[in-house]
Protein backbone atom coordinates (compact mmCIF):
# COMPACT_ATOMS: atom_id res chain seq x y z
CA UNK A 1 0.00 0.00 0.00
CA UNK A 2 2.76 2.07 0.65
CA UNK A 3 4.67 1.56 -2.29
CA UNK A 4 1.05 2.32 -3.73
CA UNK A 5 0.91 5.46 -2.28
CA UNK A 6 4.77 6.81 -3.01
CA UNK A 7 4.34 5.78 -6.89
CA UNK A 8 0.75 7.71 -6.88
CA UNK A 9 2.38 10.90 -5.55
CA UNK A 10 5.45 10.31 -7.49
CA UNK A 11 2.91 10.70 -10.71
CA UNK A 12 1.26 13.77 -9.15
CA UNK A 13 4.64 15.34 -9.10
CA UNK A 14 6.25 14.49 -12.38
CA UNK A 15 2.44 16.14 -14.06
CA UNK A 16 3.08 19.50 -11.78
CA UNK A 17 6.89 19.23 -12.99
CA UNK A 18 6.28 18.73 -16.58
CA UNK A 19 3.69 21.42 -16.09
CA UNK A 20 5.95 23.78 -15.10
CA UNK A 21 8.70 23.01 -17.61
CA UNK A 22 5.83 23.53 -20.19
CA UNK A 23 4.99 26.92 -18.80
CA UNK A 24 8.65 27.41 -19.11
CA UNK A 25 9.07 26.76 -22.46
CA UNK A 26 6.35 28.30 -23.32
CA UNK A 27 7.92 31.58 -21.96
CA UNK A 28 11.45 30.70 -23.71
CA UNK A 29 9.41 30.63 -27.08
CA UNK A 30 7.46 33.76 -26.22
CA UNK A 31 10.25 35.71 -25.13
CA UNK A 32 12.15 34.19 -28.69
CA UNK A 33 9.15 35.73 -30.87
CA UNK A 34 9.41 39.16 -28.84
CA UNK A 35 12.93 39.41 -29.42
CA UNK A 36 12.60 38.86 -33.21
CA UNK A 37 9.43 41.56 -33.46
CA UNK A 38 11.97 43.88 -32.14
CA UNK A 39 14.51 43.29 -34.22
CA UNK A 40 11.92 43.80 -37.25
CA UNK A 41 11.15 47.02 -36.16
CA UNK A 42 14.30 48.16 -35.20
CA UNK A 43 15.26 47.16 -39.01
CA UNK A 44 12.56 49.09 -40.14
CA UNK A 45 13.32 52.15 -38.03
CA UNK A 46 17.06 52.16 -39.05
CA UNK A 47 17.84 55.46 -41.30
CA UNK A 48 20.16 54.41 -43.56
CA UNK A 49 23.34 57.01 -44.05
CA UNK A 50 23.04 59.40 -46.83
CA UNK A 51 26.44 61.48 -47.42
CA UNK A 52 27.41 64.81 -49.47
CA UNK A 53 28.17 62.65 -52.85
CA UNK A 54 24.21 61.11 -52.69
CA UNK A 55 22.55 64.34 -51.85
CA UNK A 56 24.10 66.24 -54.62
CA UNK A 57 22.89 62.72 -56.67
CA UNK A 58 19.65 62.97 -55.19
CA UNK A 59 19.64 66.74 -56.18
CA UNK A 60 20.25 66.25 -59.51
CA UNK A 61 18.06 63.74 -59.89
CA UNK A 62 15.29 66.20 -58.63
CA UNK A 63 16.23 68.98 -61.12
CA UNK A 64 15.79 66.92 -63.59
CA UNK A 65 12.34 65.99 -62.82
CA UNK A 66 11.94 69.56 -62.49
CA UNK A 67 13.06 70.06 -65.91
CA UNK A 68 10.52 67.39 -67.47
CA UNK A 69 7.47 68.76 -65.36
CA UNK A 70 8.64 72.38 -66.63
CA UNK A 71 8.51 70.93 -69.69
CA UNK A 72 5.60 69.24 -69.62
CA UNK A 73 5.87 65.69 -69.44
CA UNK A 74 5.31 63.55 -72.45
CA UNK A 75 3.48 64.82 -75.22
CA UNK A 76 3.97 65.84 -79.39
CA UNK A 77 2.48 68.47 -81.30
CA UNK A 78 0.85 71.41 -80.53
CA UNK A 79 -0.07 72.13 -76.85
CA UNK A 80 -3.69 72.23 -75.95
CA UNK A 81 -3.79 75.68 -74.13
CA UNK A 82 -6.87 77.96 -72.62
CA UNK A 83 -6.91 81.07 -70.53
CA UNK A 84 -7.42 81.53 -66.99
CA UNK A 85 -7.44 84.91 -64.93
CA UNK A 86 -5.94 86.79 -67.70
CA UNK A 87 -2.42 84.01 -68.71
CA UNK A 88 -2.27 81.37 -71.05
CA UNK A 89 -2.40 77.91 -69.79
CA UNK A 90 -1.38 74.73 -71.55
CA UNK A 91 -2.13 71.15 -70.44
CA UNK A 92 0.32 68.16 -69.39
CA UNK A 93 1.00 65.57 -71.43
CA UNK A 94 -1.01 62.54 -70.37
CA UNK A 95 1.69 61.19 -67.93
CA UNK A 96 1.24 64.02 -65.68
CA UNK A 97 -2.12 64.96 -67.07
CA UNK A 98 -3.94 64.09 -62.98
CA UNK A 99 -2.71 65.77 -59.79
CA UNK A 100 -2.14 61.83 -58.59
CA UNK A 101 0.18 61.29 -61.34
CA UNK A 102 2.16 64.51 -60.94
CA UNK A 103 2.35 64.02 -57.18
CA UNK A 104 3.79 60.12 -57.69
CA UNK A 105 6.14 61.91 -60.35
CA UNK A 106 7.16 64.22 -58.14
CA UNK A 107 7.61 62.26 -55.03
CA UNK A 108 10.15 59.82 -56.60
CA UNK A 109 12.92 62.87 -55.31
CA UNK A 110 10.55 65.15 -53.08
CA UNK A 111 8.52 64.73 -50.00
CA UNK A 112 4.85 64.95 -50.50
CA UNK A 113 5.06 68.61 -48.83
CA UNK A 114 7.65 70.10 -51.36
CA UNK A 115 5.70 68.36 -54.09
CA UNK A 116 2.77 70.30 -52.97
CA UNK A 117 5.13 73.23 -52.71
CA UNK A 118 6.00 72.60 -56.32
CA UNK A 119 2.90 72.90 -57.84
CA UNK A 120 1.81 76.17 -55.70
CA UNK A 121 5.05 77.60 -56.30
CA UNK A 122 4.92 77.35 -60.28
CA UNK A 123 1.23 78.33 -60.30
CA UNK A 124 -0.04 74.48 -61.65
CA UNK A 125 -3.56 74.11 -61.36
CA UNK A 126 -6.64 71.44 -62.02
CA UNK A 127 -9.02 72.26 -65.17
CA UNK A 128 -11.68 69.89 -66.01
CA UNK A 129 -9.76 67.05 -63.97
CA UNK A 130 -6.39 67.94 -65.78
CA UNK A 131 -3.61 69.61 -64.75
CA UNK A 132 -2.39 72.61 -66.67
CA UNK A 133 0.77 74.91 -66.54
CA UNK A 134 1.03 78.62 -67.00
CA UNK A 135 2.11 78.44 -71.17
CA UNK A 136 6.02 79.36 -70.43
CA UNK A 137 9.93 77.92 -70.59
CA UNK A 138 11.88 78.43 -67.72
CA UNK A 139 15.32 77.07 -67.27
CA UNK A 140 18.65 77.62 -65.05
CA UNK A 141 21.88 79.09 -65.39
CA UNK A 142 23.07 76.97 -62.28
CA UNK A 143 25.81 74.57 -62.52
CA UNK A 144 24.46 72.03 -60.22
CA UNK A 145 26.72 68.83 -61.46
CA UNK A 146 30.01 71.14 -60.29
CA UNK A 147 27.79 72.28 -57.22
CA UNK A 148 29.98 71.96 -53.65
CA UNK A 149 27.93 70.30 -50.56
CA UNK A 150 28.69 70.68 -46.87
CA UNK A 151 26.82 69.42 -43.60
CA UNK A 152 25.07 72.19 -41.89
CA UNK A 153 22.61 70.78 -40.03
CA UNK A 154 21.96 66.30 -39.05
CA UNK A 155 18.82 66.36 -36.54
CA UNK A 156 18.69 61.80 -38.07
CA UNK A 157 16.30 61.56 -40.32
CA UNK A 158 16.41 65.48 -41.65
CA UNK A 159 19.89 67.23 -42.43
CA UNK A 160 20.34 70.14 -44.03
CA UNK A 161 23.04 70.86 -46.62
CA UNK A 162 24.83 73.96 -48.14
CA UNK A 163 25.56 73.85 -51.82
CA UNK A 164 27.66 76.48 -53.35
CA UNK A 165 26.65 76.19 -56.91
CA UNK A 166 28.80 78.25 -59.63
CA UNK A 167 27.49 80.00 -62.87
CA UNK A 168 29.11 81.65 -65.48
CA UNK A 169 31.97 81.32 -67.34
CA UNK A 170 35.68 80.46 -66.41
CA UNK A 171 36.85 84.10 -67.02
CA UNK A 172 33.54 85.15 -64.53
CA UNK A 173 32.47 82.14 -62.42
CA UNK A 174 30.24 82.98 -59.86
CA UNK A 175 28.74 81.45 -56.77
CA UNK A 176 25.11 81.13 -55.52
CA UNK A 177 24.73 79.41 -52.03
CA UNK A 178 21.65 77.44 -51.69
CA UNK A 179 20.40 75.57 -48.52
CA UNK A 180 18.54 72.38 -49.04
CA UNK A 181 16.94 70.31 -46.67
CA UNK A 182 16.72 66.34 -47.15
CA UNK A 183 14.43 63.93 -45.14
CA UNK A 184 13.60 60.34 -44.32
CA UNK A 185 10.31 59.34 -45.80
CA UNK A 186 10.10 55.40 -44.15
CA UNK A 187 9.78 52.91 -46.70
CA UNK A 188 10.29 55.48 -49.76
CA UNK A 189 14.13 56.27 -49.11
CA UNK A 190 15.75 60.14 -48.37
CA UNK A 191 13.68 63.23 -50.17
CA UNK A 192 14.51 66.44 -51.09
CA UNK A 193 12.27 68.30 -48.13
CA UNK A 194 12.71 72.49 -48.59
CA UNK A 195 14.87 74.53 -50.66
CA UNK A 196 15.95 78.32 -50.74
CA UNK A 197 16.23 78.98 -54.36
CA UNK A 198 16.22 75.25 -55.98
CA UNK A 199 13.39 76.43 -58.07
CA UNK A 200 14.82 79.52 -59.66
Amino acid sequence: MKNLFALIMACILGIFTLAGCGAKIQDVKTQDEQTKQNEIEQNNNTIPEINETMVLELVQQAIQHKIYVQRGGNWSGEAETFDYNGMEYRYFGEDLGTREKLLNYLQETFTREAAEEFIKHYNYIENNGRMAQPNADGGSILQWENAEVTLSQDAGNSKEYIFKVPYGFEDNLQFETISIRVAWVPETGWRVASWTGLFD
